[in-house]
């Protein structure tokens, strides 16, 4: 006869950012094997963040100016 699992549900609210889903504090300390997720929305609207450019900091490099990525970590 095949071992069969019980499964338990709990439901929450929560945002969805970059397809990462927040589990609520109260439910973190459990221990999941395997999950089933089921994702229900109450709205299609969905909000892009404004992509952000390094240039939108408003700094001013020089044309010929090149990063030197060993030189900005050495410490």
């Amino acid at each position: 006869m095949k071992n069969k699992k019980n499964m338990n549900a709990i439901e929450f609210q929560s945002t969805v950012s970059d397809g990462i889903i927040r589990m609520p504090e109260r439910y973190r300390h459990k221990r999941f094997a395997n999950a089933r997720v089921i994702v229900l929305t109450n709205s299609s609207r969905v909000t892009h963040k404004k992509e952000v450019h390094f240039t939108d900091f408003g700094l001013e490099m020089p044309a010929d100016y090149k990063f030197n990525r060993e030189e900005a970590n050495a410490r």
